[in-house]
């Protein structure tokens, strides 16, 4: 909180300050009054109401002085990140005359604020998305270090393929935190829980059963004799009957046996493809990826 010295000290020079105002304008006539009505607030310390009339007499008139009543009665408030930034910018209008008049307890109320303020750094996989307290900061890297009030802070860190990383971090004001995730790696087939087992050795029992190597075998005879079903019926299509005076018209017949071979054999390649490459990737731990970056 501001000390009574102080705020009386800003209070007494901005008052004596906006009598010498040009009130040749209406806006400034009327941000004027708000900003009277802000000092009265502040007197009786009502803060809240005097940030509202402050902003809106900023609005009307924008001035340094006016922006370094609002940084004060932020810090009053405790809400000391925007403090910060308002005495900050209020304090780079150097030829201000009022600035320059009261720069000493400006400054000083700034370092009041910057007491209770810490620097975070998050330092981990390039691309992961950064969370604090569930709201979305950025990618990693951050190019600049994240600006936080005293106090504990939950951070997450997510990125594709990765677990999403959870943890705490403690800010001290006046201090930089540096925090170092470890993100691992998320697999889709888990390893065995025997770790004396060779992972690179394909487990059996986790075999599909159009995997089988009989699967496709089966799937290409039956396939054969698909083909072999069309090509006697297409060979007496037109032929006459024996006993009668009817021809066979089995071309249909053919064409649907030669279809039914057809889809058969693909399936039967698939199935071969996937007998074939089943145990390509080993399953097991020995495969987890993990790292510090």
């Amino acid at each position: 909180m501001l000390t009574p010295l102080l705020a009386t000290m800003l209070t007494l020079t901005l008052a004596t300050q906006t009598g010498e105002r040009d009130d040749s304008m209406t806006s400034e006539q009327h941000a004027r009054e708000l900003t009277e009505r802000g000092l009265e607030a502040r007197g009786a310390a009502k803060n809240d109401e005097a940030l509202r009339y402050f902003n809106e007499a900023y609005l009307l008139a924008p001035s340094p002085r006016l922006r370094a009543q609002i940084g004060l009665a932020l810090c009053s408030l405790n809400r000391w990140i925007e403090a910060e930034s308002a005495i900050k910018l209020a304090l780079e209008q150097e030829s201000d005359p009022w600035i320059a008049a009261n720069r000493a307890p400006i400054e000083q109320t700034l370092s009041l604020a910057q007491n209770h303020i810490g620097d975070l750094i998050v330092q981990g996989e390039v691309g992961a998305v950064l969370e604090i307290e569930g709201r979305e900061i950025g990618k990693l890297p951050i190019e600049n270090p994240i600006r936080l009030v005293e106090g504990t802070y939950r951070i997450e860190l997510r990125a594709w393929k990765m677990h999403t990383y959870s943890s705490s971090v403690e800010i001290v004001g006046r201090k930089q935190t540096v925090h170092s995730a470890k993100l691992v790696y998320a697999l889709e087939t888990p390893g065995p829980t025997d770790l004396t087992e060779d992972p690179t050795t394909p487990d059996v029992s986790r075999r599909r059963w159009w995997q089988h190597p009989a699967v496709p075998a089966a799937l290409f005879v039956g396939s054969a004799a698909s083909f072999a079903a069309g090509a006697y019926y297409l060979s007496i299509d037109g032929d006459r009957i024996e006993g009668t005076l009817h021809a066979y018209e089995s071309s249909n017949a053919a064409y649907s046996w030669f279809a039914g071979g057809a889809v058969t054999a693909i399936l039967g390649g698939f199935t071969l493809y996937e007998a074939l490459t089943w145990n390509v990737t080993p399953t097991g731990n020995g495969v987890s990826v993990s790292g510090r970056f």
